[in-house]
């Protein structure tokens, strides 16, 4: 919630969050701070599928004050599909529904291909939609190996936008993206050991007192 709070203050009341992970944290932390979720699926209890292009969701988000958008690029631990290729989304269920099958995508090899399926490929549609609008970027805990997510957000940091990235341990895919391509405004916190920070730069690098690398440290010198 303290991140969201501190993102959405100087925007136009919107955030934006694009995750690998299946968990609702996202959800929670935005009704924490009053903010409606929009996740691609419409209702409260069963929701339907609906993408933001359709010109009644437009209507409905313009209606909306503080908003979340939240893609979850693998699916979601609410997000099921029957036989007949129906998705629906059942917030807290205990349960897989009778007749479905959840929604997520497994690591390994068989994600690249899944991901071409609804409800992914428009989900990742939005996520890149988002890369391209936003105007910065904090990575927390990604390793920069998902080539079928990350296209757009690199060519974004290309072009100059400032990326800050935290980090337990830094990825080869995370130093050959980043550092190696001369990326021009990036930060990188990385966990020296337990009390130290590791900060990377432009070609440069100093190790300091703090746990940065972490989100709830690196809030307080934000």
């Amino acid at each position: 919630m303290e991140l969201l709070n501190k993102v959405i203050a100087p925007a136009p009341n919107k955030v934006a969050i694009v995750t690998t992970n299946y968990d609702r944290l996202p959800e929670y932390a935005a009704d924490g701070i009053n903010a409606t979720s929009i996740t691609g699926f419409e209702g409260s209890i069963l929701r339907k599928l609906e993408i933001p292009s359709s010109a009644t969701k437009k209507r409905r988000i313009q209606c909306r004050e503080r908003t979340v958008d939240i893609w979850k690029v693998h699916g979601s631990l609410d997000w099921f599909v029957d036989r007949n290729d129906k998705i629906i989304s059942i917030p807290m269920s205990r349960k897989i529904p009778e007749g479905f099958c959840p929604l997520v995508v497994p690591p390994g090899k068989e994600k690249y291909s899944s991901t071409h399926k609804e409800p992914y490929r428009s989900i990742i549609a939005e996520a890149d939609k988002a890369f391209i609008q936003a105007g910065a970027y904090l990575c927390i805990g990604y390793g920069f190996n998902d080539e079928h997510i990350q296209p757009k957000l690199l060519a974004q940091i290309a072009t100059g936008k400032p990326i800050i990235i935290l980090v337990h341990t830094m990825t080869e895919a995370c130093r050959r993206h980043i550092i190696e391509a001369k990326i021009r405004k990036y930060l990188i916190f990385e966990r020296a050991d337990d009390q130290h920070t590791t900060v990377y730069s432009n070609g440069w690098s100093e190790t300091y007192d703090g746990q940065y690398w972490s989100l709830e440290k690196f809030l307080k010198i934000w």
